[in-house]
């Protein structure tokens, strides 16, 4: 074997070493660390899909993209639909909240209000934030699983009051620069 192709050889050897090495490291901060992003100021952010089924005489489903940024106190949420069309925004701040959809703006006292006009179902957002994060926040009548959450996978389901809901939410994995 020649010098140039053993020096070719080793230095195969050390980009798969190399690339080998990434991909662990890369799956091992995949599987431990929360898939939240923070925007230039500092917010935390996430973007995945959200699928909420109520249980009602004619079930309702709601399926989206999502972008959520903020928290419980003050944020803002985008729902679009798979190709990119805007389904409606909420924003809110401490004593209001607003919705955009079909291009009118509606204001509700709080984001329980908000939620139920807009998914048929009161979603507690304060809460919500939280098992982002991978937080076990208790809600009184709500049954969250983080099992997945490492993978990015939120389920949690509204046992009372009724109706019953199931929200499914599949957090996309955080964009590298």
């Amino acid at each position: 074997m020649t010098r140039e192709v053993a020096v070719c050889n080793n230095q195969r050897r050390y980009l798969a070493i190399a690339i080998g090495s990434w991909v662990a490291w890369a799956a091992a901060g995949c599987s431990s660390t929360a898939p939240v992003l923070r925007t230039d100021d500092g917010t935390d952010a996430w973007s995945g899909r959200f699928h909420l089924k109520t249980h009602t005489d004619r079930a309702q489903t709601v399926a989206a993209m999502f972008t959520l940024e903020g928290s419980a106190t003050q944020g803002q949420l985008l729902l679009s639909s798979p190709l990119g069309t805007t389904l409606a925004q909420a924003s809110w701040s401490q004593n209001h909240a607003w919705l955009v959809a079909n291009d009118q703006t509606t204001q509700f006292a709080d984001m329980d209000a908000l939620t139920t006009a807009l998914m048929g179902s009161a979603i507690p957002v304060w809460a919500l934030f939280d098992w982002l994060k991978g937080k076990h926040t208790v809600v009184e009548g709500w049954d969250v699983r983080l099992d997945d959450w490492a993978a990015g996978r939120i389920a949690a389901t509204r046992t009372h009051p009724l109706p019953l809901a199931d929200i499914r939410i599949l957090i996309d994995p955080p964009q590298q620069p």
